[in-house]
């Protein structure tokens, strides 16, 4: 995307945002391996596809499953797709962080070619 896709405004004040870079903690997260990923695939890719199958559904065709789940396993269902929903949302925000990060800095970096020509 070349910078006069954005507006000069928008520019300049994304040029003027600063950070700190994040420390890494003895004990802090870090994204998992590879072989981590292939792991992480059960359950949080399959609360993915039951949750878009589970859109597919009306009300009465959920009822009816639900009549045929024990309560137990429904509410198990629920609970993943929920815990599911939290994990995929600190993976959104990491990435939003990331993304809002190189946008300030290629908005620095145009702001200071254009008052450098």
């Amino acid at each position: 995307m070349s910078h006069e896709t954005l507006a000069d405004d928008t520019l300049e004040l994304m040029a003027q945002l600063d950070f700190e870079p994040w420390k890494q903690q003895p004990d802090g997260w870090v994204p998992p391996t590879n072989a981590e990923w292939t792991d992480l695939a059960n359950p949080h890719l399959i609360s993915v596809r039951l949750a878009w199958l589970t859109l597919h559904k009306s009300k009465d065709e959920l009822m009816a499953m639900s009549a045929e789940l024990a309560d137990e396993a429904l509410m198990d269902l629920v609970d993943q797709i929920g815990h599911s929903a939290d994990w995929f949302k600190g993976l959104q925000e990491l990435l939003s962080g990331a993304e809002c990060r190189i946008m300030c800095a290629y908005a620095a970096r145009a702001v200071q070619s254009d008052v450098g020509s």
